[in-house]
């Protein structure tokens, strides 16, 4: 009889090795749910930065093909640019918001170089989108705040008497 007793027993788990397994088996779902939230995450901003980045030369593009007008505004696209902020001469914020996501585009050009005597200037237009910026902050000054970012894309345009 003690034989029997002891298949009977040796056959069974024991309540140790079931709470055991149930402990592993927690470990390791919350890990994988961690994982999951992590991977959608950084599909989330994969998707920001490229819808961004896309903005941003959108309207780089746009801008150029005036010839770099200091003038320009891409409120004239029609895509839902609202003039934000003008500072100084040069630079101008407008607020737009694409696919759910707000952002700024901030608009900046300079004239690097010019020839009088062929009427000739080499203008810089930069143009810098964030979103999720912080308050108050310059988007161009590359220090965004936690959960800020950036991009930013520049071109040159060359403008001679005729405006093109």
């Amino acid at each position: 009889m003690k034989t029997a007793e002891r298949l009977r027993s040796s056959s069974a788990f024991t309540l140790v090795e079931v709470m055991v397994a149930v402990v592993v088996l927690t470990i390791a779902a919350i890990g994988a749910l961690g994982y999951q939230y992590y991977a959608a995450k950084q599909a989330y901003l994969g998707d920001a930065e490229t819808i961004a980045a896309r903005t941003a030369l959108l309207v780089l593009d746009d801008w150029s093909s005036t010839g770099g007008r200091s003038d320009y505004s891409p409120t004239t696209l029609g895509l839902g640019f609202s003039l934000e902020s003008s500072a100084p001469p040069n630079e101008t914020v407008y607020a737009v918001t694409v696919s759910d996501l707000p952002m700024l585009v901030q608009l900046k050009w300079a004239n690097v170089d010019s020839d009088s005597s062929a009427e000739i200037t080499l203008r810089q237009l930069t143009v810098a989108v964030s979103w999720a910026p912080g308050q108050g902050e310059d988007v161009f000054d590359g220090e965004a705040g936690a959960g800020s970012s950036l991009a930013r894309f520049v071109t040159y345009v060359r403008s001679d008497a005729s405006g093109g």
